[in-house]
């Protein structure tokens, strides 16, 4: 039988995508650029958070942003690792 995206695994736990989302409430590094369409890098922190702001970034995107390294940033790749890392702290 094809379930598709949902696996038995799921279907045991009774969880959805969105209920694993909301729990780890941390958005991943690929999120936070859909927010980041047009930056002209390099760019510092105050311009990615106020791109993403007016990209219509969530709560979550935000504070990932806000908790970088406030430093100048060369490009998206960057951008990502800072907030993975961030995420391990």
């Amino acid at each position: 039988m094809w379930l598709g995206w949902w696996t038995q695994s799921d279907h045991v736990r009774g969880s959805t995508d969105r209920e694993r989302t909301e729990v780890s409430d941390k958005p991943n590094p690929i999120e936070i650029q859909k927010f980041l369409a047009g930056v002209n890098y390099p760019a510092d922190r105050s311009t990615l958070i106020s791109t993403a702001e007016k990209e219509g970034a969530d709560g979550d995107a935000l504070n990932a942003l806000k908790n970088i390294p406030d430093k100048e940033y060369d490009g998206p790749t960057a951008v990502s690792s800072a907030v993975s890392n961030t995420d391990k702290k």
